[in-house]
């Protein structure tokens, strides 16, 4: 030991007592430690972000900032367990969760009897059906709703019966009501199998499902068969041709808008499909009654739509044709914010939400720059992406020819990884107008007043009514610091709200 002092010698069962101390005390601190330097995996989302609101990827259904929203962190949570009249857990009992005739979630419970559903806000009426019975529970709007308890019951002279389709086979998660009162429901399992309380005995019921429409109704009686037929789907066919009415032999075709016959504007289980044809011509087969409008897509050209389309259950919707224009060109050199240097392997493409989105695309070489075809001949939006910068949606105006602009990005950080500017809401599907889906804290639609549920009636002064989600976003955004006037109808209500537009980023 330096310094002349004496090394004391430490006994080795004192030094053996002191190194379990040290591993005991790192154990303890270990979770912690876990907890501070491992990322949780979830993005960092506005606390506000729209109920089912994701920005849209070329991937997903769900649509940028002002479109129809797809999950999100601000989904709720309903939990619970479903137990037989003797207290015991139901395995395999179908959850279902309905708002009205819409579906807003479904699961099915586990061994344990135990059920998770991740859904959006607003109330519902949460039934559990199993061979043993059924339970309900009316759902509050807001928060989440967790450890509910429901007792199966199947109360003597409870009306049993079927749905099925036009091919005698059952359809699961079709919702059956009675006509003389709403309370009287249920909704079918996997074979197509439901049961109605007692009292629906001589009741008026009908079913529907957003893939089949809604069924004519059946008189339901004690002991009867009680089957419901759902009607035959529909069909489309049509043609994809020019502004010349030359056929094109390659393209998509998809859903633009869906509203069905008893007035929901869901969309179908169908939504894309590819067609290789030297005619031209497509057919699309196993649609639900409504009224559709189609979209086009062609390599090269600007995404088209087709007039309004009514279909009825077992009847085929003939002669519609879609013009595919020209379009024209949209180039321009990509650059980083803060040095201003050329970007290389940028890719630039229509946004989603125009038309339904678009295959064209292209990337920006050595030098930033790009060129990209086929982009519509009026408003429209593009996306920017690459790896190491943030996202970026440009809204851009064509009506005048080639467009040239350039554009800048910003280095991705901690924060959000998507800007575009607009109103700061999110959009879906209504009865007759789109709506508001949520509104971003701080936004502009947020500072005007504007709250989820309002009705987009007029924009800028131009009727809304029967517009897509698609289009109503391309009106609603622009470049930052423009304006934009909104007539919102909330209840009985109708006022006009002025915007100006804002950089949003998630």
């Amino acid at each position: 030991m330096e310094g002349g002092g004496h090394a004391k010698s430490i006994p080795p069962r004192v030094n053996a007592w002191w190194y379990g101390v040290g591993i005991a005390v790192a154990l303890l601190f270990l979770p912690f430690i876990a907890w501070v330097l491992i990322p949780s995996g979830k993005p960092d989302v506005p606390a506000a972000s729209a109920s089912a609101h994701v920005e849209d990827e070329e991937e997903e259904e769900a649509h940028t900032e002002e479109e129809e929203p797809g999950p999100t962190s601000s989904r709720r949570l309903v939990t619970g367990t479903v137990l037989d009249d003797g207290a015991n857990p139901v395995s395999g009992a179908r959850i279902t969760l309905m708002a009205g005739a819409r579906s807003m979630g479904s699961a099915k419970t586990r061994a344990d009897g135990r059920f998770t559903l991740r859904v959006d806000a607003g109330e519902g009426q949460l039934t559990a059906s199993a061979p043993g019975g059924t339970a309900s529970a009316t759902i509050a709007a807001d928060g989440d709703v967790l450890d509910l308890v429901l007792v199966l019951e199947k109360a003597a002279g409870d009306i049993a019966g079927t749905v099925v389709d036009a091919e005698g086979n059952g359809v699961a998660e079709a919702y059956v009501v009675c006509a003389h009162d709403p309370e009287l429901n249920a909704v079918t399992g996997e074979d197509g199998s439901f049961t109605l309380a007692a009292a629906a005995n001589g009741c008026s019921a009908s079913a529907s499902h957003p893939d089949h429409g809604t069924s004519p109704a059946v008189t339901m009686s004690a002991g009867g068969k009680n089957r419901i037929e759902m009607p035959s789907p529909g069909k489309i066919t049509g043609t994809v041709v020019d502004e010349k009415g030359r056929a094109f032999p390659s393209f998509t075709i998809g859903i633009e808008s869906f509203q069905s016959a008893s007035g929901d504007r869901e969309q179908p289980f169908f939504r894309q499909k590819k067609f290789d044809d030297p005619s031209g011509q497509f057919e699309i087969d196993g649609l639900a009654p409504g009224t559709y409008v189609l979209s086009a897509n062609v390599q090269g050209r600007p995404p088209a739509k087709s007039r309004s389309i009514d279909v009825t259950g077992g009847q085929r919707a003939r002669g519609v044709q879609i013009v595919v224009g020209a379009g024209t060109t949209f180039s321009g050199t990509v650059t980083d914010r803060e040095s201003g240097q050329a970007i290389e392997g940028v890719k630039v493409r229509l946004d989603a939400a125009v038309i339904g989105g678009s295959q064209n695309s292209a990337t920006t070489d050595a030098s930033g720059r790009f060129t990209l075809e086929g982009v519509p001949s009026g408003p429209f939006s593009a996306r920017f992406t690459h790896s190491e910068y943030k996202d970026r949606i440009v809204s851009l105006d064509a009506t005048n020819g080639a467009l040239k602009q350039n554009v800048d990005l910003g280095k991705k950080g901690d924060g959000p990884d998507m800007e575009m500017s607009g109103i700061g809401a999110s959009l879906i599907t209504g009865a007759k107008f789109v709506e508001v889906g949520s509104v971003l804290p701080g936004g502009p639609a947020d500072s005007g007043g504007l709250e989820a549920g309002d009705r987009i009636e007029r924009i800028d002064q131009k009727s809304a009514e029967g517009l897509s989600v698609n289009d109503c976003v391309q009106k609603l955004r622009g470049a930052e610091g423009t304006r934009v006037t909104v007539t919102v109808g909330r209840g009985d209500r109708r006022f006009d709200v002025t915007l100006t537009r804002a950089r949003i980023e998630r």
